[in-house]
């Protein structure tokens, strides 16, 4: 579901500490500009909306999602809709939080005529680009660099002409974790 108002921080915190990983690859520099610019667009996301993962009422993950047309990011084709900052609290991963959270930005974009969504994943982030993959979303385009690391573009086909799109359920009842 989205974040509501006092969410924001928490999804804030949880994309910091889950990002840790990450910074652990970059310079101490480029690390406190990792975490800055996480926090800011999970804090601050306008135009996009923060989607969160609800257990036991507190945020356990989160996700930025931007609909379709809202971009002008110079790595991604304007028209497609895109996510960034996917997070997970580190004590929930591996429970199927962060691909339901994808599964909630795709279903979004399908709501909005999204004919691709996409986003941008740093090479080092293996355990994301695995999700990725998993899910059908191909590279597009040449790796480039951010913060010191290699990122890469990927892009999920979502048009009618596409074989179709597999969407997680927003709710599994096994981990009461709900995106509702």
């Amino acid at each position: 579901r989205s974040a509501r108002r006092g969410e924001y921080t928490a999804a804030a915190d949880i994309a910091v500490r889950a990002f840790t990983h990450l910074g652990s690859f970059l310079e101490p520099s480029e690390r406190a500009r990792l975490f800055d610019r996480v926090r800011t667009s999970t804090m601050k996301p306008d135009p996009a909306e923060v989607i969160v993962a609800i257990t036991d009422n507190r945020v356990v993950g989160s996700v930025v999602y931007n609909r379709p047309g809202t971009t002008d990011h110079p790595f991604l084709t304007a028209e497609w809709a895109f996510f960034r900052a996917l997070a997970v609290d580190p004590a929930w991963a591996g429970q199927g939080i962060g691909r339901r959270l994808v599964g909630a930005c795709i279903a979004r974009a399908l709501c909005q005529d999204g004919d691709w969504i996409g986003l941008n994943a740093a090479d080092v982030n293996e355990i994301a680009v695995r999700l990725y993959l998993r899910m059908g979303f191909v590279m597009v385009g040449d790796a480039f660099q951010n913060l010191g690391v290699a990122y890469r573009t990927y892009g999920l086909d979502l048009s009618k002409e596409s074989q179709g799109v597999r969407i997680p359920a927003p709710f599994n009842k096994d981990s009461q974790t709900s995106l509702r």
